[in-house]
């Protein structure tokens, strides 16, 4: 028997350790521990805290990984800044939804990331550095979580159709059974679940802990009868159901209808009713996973004490009320730009869809616009901020906010001009991305500003940009000069107004037509990419920052991969597909440049297939490069 003293929540140790000392043995912080039953737990951990019943459970019961079930690592790109979007920046096949971790969030989590997936991974494939791992358990459902994380382990369903990361690891059961999948989840989200996994850490603290896949694996799961499994099985949907519905509300999700506000006054959507049975069903499933295990009392207690509630609260999905209104407000700027569906807003009643929870991601969310048919969209994605426009943005949100009945106390016009970019850029950026779609360009002073919806970019909109709207604005302001000629000593205050404001408009009127002759948009680039060259016209300051860097990143012959850098200098480009056969694919001309060809294997091995650039001489590769140049 060997005596563990437990003093890991204690700042003066020393003190501490010598007073357990000069006690009995009845102190909660002694324990009297058989090393021998430390070998019962995979890795033999000190896991002296915890009771020999426990310890035993990994001898009894079967690990997760077994002929039914198995946990993997998935793929890592390299280079994320190149492979991986913001769901709402791309709108291809070419893109697949990507579990890559994420905040705690058991049962639910949408997924907000997309991968390059072109030519089926054929081009991450190429990319010295990318590792691809398990690629048959790709598209397929099953249960992810974040691997490195503070907040405790957060298993949630994975929908058909996604990638996993080498950060958002995956469990997949025989035949991709549904009713299995939800059971498991319901086992992997107990606490009993998370405790026996914390003893192969031998941490019994919060702290930051990575949950990796061995470990996983190595866990025990309960042997279940047909009415356990079907009592986790129906539970576990409800769970992930009511989770999913908290989400309704959040614009960037899959699952959005409409903000809080309309929801909850018009609809009647409770909150903390759905946060209620979440966390009943939950807490059922919790004690049940407690006596599949076989944990006592004194077990349970020591388990919930080390991994604190499942409970969600409340406060953590109830906007604030400011908040609640700025989530209308960005709403309304979708309505204008025909992102988002009125309609939902003004039925009497209002159904959300019914999802299962393996079924794949919609492109689209519910609470987002089908129709082409819309009374508010009358423009080619670009706005302006200018009360003497027919297509002021601060005027449709107020016929917007008129036509559903939504007052407010805000300022609309200042609001979208001082207030509205920096909510929507903090509401837009999540993994380390930052991808606003509803892009302010505005002249040095802020005086005019166009508002340009990032999903609807081509290579014509700067050009409709001058030419509907800062072509007649400048014609508008000459005219109000002329007018103010011959001067009187009143007008000269206004006349040097109109003439400074006139001098900024001409200048706002160069720059995007200097960056409108090159400027070939590719939603696959990503916002910042696509936005890098109007970095001058952007007052964000972080933004403006990040873009300015990219912009000269990409002026030095970085990011050759992007459609932006291959039009910026195609001979630069594709003389670097000739080192890079990921960029050659990238740009659609690996068939051109490189084939694969037959080597010798090394020490009598057999032979294999190599990818090798085509012979060519230096002539050959100029006039295939001035070929593609003069093909635009």
């Amino acid at each position: 028997m060997t005596i563990f003293f437990r003093l890991m929540n204690v700042d003066d140790k020393e003190s501490a350790l010598r007073a357990s000392v000069k006690l009995d043995g009845s102190n909660e912080k002694i324990y009297a521990v058989d090393a021998k039953e430390f070998f019962n737990v995979p890795g033999a951990p000190f896991s002296y805290w915890t009771s020999s019943a426990v310890r035993k459970v990994f001898g009894i019961d079967r690990q997760l990984e077994n002929d039914f079930r198995t946990a993997k690592q998935g793929l890592a790109t390299a280079d994320d800044f190149r492979f991986v979007r913001l769901s709402w920046e791309v709108e291809c096949a070419e893109w697949a939804n990507f579990a890559k971790g994420g905040q705690y969030s058991p049962y639910y989590s949408d997924i907000h990331l997309k991968i390059n997936w072109n030519r089926d991974g054929g081009e991450l494939d190429a990319f010295q550095g990318s590792v691809i791992r398990n690629r048959s358990y790709y598209l397929r459902p099953g249960l992810t979580w974040p691997r490195r994380t503070t907040s405790g382990l957060s298993m949630r369903l994975l929908p058909s159709g996604c990638i996993f990361a080498d950060k958002g690891p995956a469990i997949f059961v025989k035949n991709d059974d549904e009713g299995s999948l939800l059971a498991l989840q319901a086992i992997v989200s107990s606490t009993a679940f998370s405790y026996l996994l914390g003893l192969q850490l031998a941490a019994a603290d919060a702290a930051a802990r990575s949950y990796e896949v061995g470990l996983v694996q190595k866990t025990p799961i309960p042997a279940l009868s047909e009415i356990d499994a079907h009592f986790l099985e129906e539970r576990a949907r409800t769970a992930w159901s009511l989770k999913r519905e908290l989400d309704i509300v959040n614009e960037t999700s899959h699952a959005f209808v409409l903000p809080f506000h309309l929801l909850s006054s018009k609809f009647g959507l409770d909150f903390s009713e759905i946060l209620d049975n979440y966390n009943t069903q939950v807490e059922e499933l919790d004690d049940y996973c407690f006596e599949l295990y076989g944990f006592t009392h004194s077990d349970m207690g020591a388990a919930i004490d080390m991994q604190g509630s499942i409970k969600l609260k409340l406060d953590d999905f109830i906007p604030s009320e400011k908040s609640s209104v700025e989530d209308v407000l960005s709403w309304s700027v979708g309505v204008a730009f025909g992102r988002f569906d009125i309609s939902l807003a003004l039925k009497d009643n209002l159904a959300t869809a019914i999802t299962d929870p393996f079924t794949s991601l919609p492109l689209l969310s519910q609470g987002m616009r089908i129709s082409d048919a819309d009374e508010f969209v009358k423009h080619k994605g670009v706005l302006v901020s200018d009360d003497s426009e027919e297509l002021n943005l601060s005027d449709i949100i107020s016929e917007v906010l008129s036509k559903i009945d939504f007052e407010t106390e805000v300022d609309i016009e200042k609001y979208i001009q001082k207030e509205f970019f920096d909510s929507h850029f903090k509401k837009y950026s999540m993994s380390r991305r930052n991808a606003p779609i509803y892009w302010p360009l505005q002249t040095p002073s802020g005086s005019y500003t166009l508002w340009v919806y990032y999903p609807s970019v081509n290579g014509q909109t700067l050009f409709n940009a001058v030419n509907d709207f800062v072509d007649p604005k400048i014609d508008f302001v000459v005219g109000e000069l002329y007018k103010l000629n011959p001067r009187t000593q009143l007008q000269e205050a206004e006349i040097e107004s109109l003439s400074l404001f006139l001098g900024e408009l001409q200048s706002f009127r160069e720059d995007l037509l200097a960056v409108a002759k090159f400027w070939t948009p590719n939603l696959s680039d990503g916002v910042n990419i696509n936005a890098a060259p109007l970095y001058k016209l952007i007052s964000h300051p972080k933004w403006r920052s990040i873009l300015k860097k990219i912009w000269e990143e990409l002026e030095e012959g970085d990011y050759l991969w992007s459609t932006m850098a291959y039009y910026l200098n195609k001979e630069r480009a594709i003389r670097f597909c000739l080192e890079d056969r990921s960029v050659a694919i990238a740009h659609g001309i690996d068939a051109d440049l490189w084939e694969e060809v037959e080597v010798p294997g090394v020490r009598g091995k057999s032979t294999k297939l190599v990818w090798q650039t085509k012979k060519m001489t230096e002539i050959e590769l100029e006039a295939y490069i001035e070929n593609k140049v003069a093909q635009g």
